[in-house]
């Protein structure tokens, strides 16, 4: 196993955690050593939602190590229930992609839904709360009638307004089902052109009999990584065994990787999160790819994201996010005119009928943040 060192921040699983990662993920003795080490403390009922989605992969690889233990019934339930989840999940994307199609749009799944079926040896072992969908940008008025056609809202008080600041929004169901409209793949990423290698270098999906296309393993590493590195009050496990499983059952084109994070100027944060898999799970990361990375300048925009993603700047986050966002949006543009155009940036950002609510807005957001925090407790 290699060293237990991780990059600095907030952001990454606890030492509890990672036992019950490496429970989960790993095989032999140190998949053994790990359970032994979490189980004292193992309580099903009061589990984190971050370690509760680890759950069908910790059941079928205690069945594979030949662990014996009273707790396989309660597991196997869980197994069960996430299976069935996973299939309306399915069921209901499935009836979206034909939608779209039938309407002309292109479409390529994101995240779960995609490596659950491509990647994950089950469909159960990638609990999904949701299911996340790419379109281009122009496209987003067909969609939104498609959309609500089919039972979707969002509270979002007008999506299109949202389109040239924002990357995604969420959609629900009245039965409860969820959906991520994407147009862009990532925040941090809002030109069109950083969009068209994940357009290009597409595979083929088949989703409930419906072919539709994904990103290829490489550009579904990079986008793993990048949005699940995040600081959270419990800390996210869900891009940990996302990136492991396609590190072990895909080819990874590292030249392709290395190349499109300079390009995007995700180099920190993909070197951090690589870094962390290999210091954590002895993922098979070669050693020259994280040197390439770290050779890579990065610039003060990304040196600030990558500060406000990892770091407990819980009342802040929101603001340096957005901040970077807009740099990165009007990069070229003279610091004068970013710093006159931010508050009009915000209000869109934020979903806001008018600039000057975005105070008020900023203030309560603050507050609600802090209450948040304040009201949850995180295993160390």
């Amino acid at each position: 196993m290699a060293s237990s060192a991780r990059p600095r921040g907030d952001c990454w699983p606890t030492p509890h955690q990672e036992d019950l990662l490496r429970a989960a993920l790993l095989d032999g003795d140190p998949a053994r050593a790990a359970w032994f080490a979490y189980r004292p403390t193992f309580d099903l009922d009061h589990l984190d939602n971050g370690s509760r989605r680890l759950l069908p992969l910790l059941y079928r690889n205690l069945l594979a190590l030949g662990v014996d233990d009273s707790l396989l019934g309660r597991l196997r339930g869980v197994h069960r229930y996430h299976w069935l989840r996973n299939q309306l999940q399915l069921q209901y994307l499935g009836t979206l992609l034909r939608s779209l199609d039938g309407a002309g749009v292109p479409v390529l799944v994101l995240k779960g839904a995609a490596l659950a079926l491509l990647n994950y040896a089950e469909v159960a072992l990638r609990p999904m709360d949701d299911v996340d969908v790419l379109v281009p940008s122009s496209a987003v008025p067909t969609v939104l009638r498609a959309l609500r056609e089919l039972g979707w809202h969002t509270s979002w008080r007008s999506v299109e307004q949202l389109v040239p600041v924002k990357h995604s929004v969420p959609f629900e169901r009245a039965d409860g089902a969820s959906l991520d409209l994407h147009w862009h793949v990532l925040l941090e990423c809002l030109h069109t052109e950083d969009d068209e290698p994940f357009w290009s270098g597409a595979v083929p999906l088949n989703i409930n009999g419906v072919l539709t296309r994904t990103p290829n393993p490489t550009d579904h590493l990079l986008h793993t990584c990048v949005h699940g590195v995040l600081y959270n009050p419990v800390p996210p496990l869900r891009w940990v065994a996302d990136a492991f499983v396609l590190l072990q059952t895909a080819s990874i084109d590292w030249e392709r990787l290395v190349r499109h994070a300079a390009e995007r100027r995700l180099v920190l944060v993909l070197h951090n999160a690589l870094h962390y898999l290999v210091s954590v799970l002895d993922a098979p990361v070669p050693s020259e790819v994280l040197r390439a990375l770290a050779a890579q300048p990065s610039s003060l925009v990304e040196r600030v994201e990558y500060a406000g993603k990892v770091h407990r700047s819980v009342v802040w986050a929101p603001f340096v996010r957005s901040w970077c966002a807009h740099q990165r949006l009007t990069q070229g543009r003279s610091p004068y005119w970013q710093m006159a155009d931010y508050p009009r940036y915000v209000q869109q950002f934020w979903g806001l009928a008018h600039w000057w609510q975005v105070p008020s807005f900023a203030l309560a957001m603050c507050l609600r943040r802090v209450q948040q925090t304040s009201c949850i407790s995180v295993p160390s």
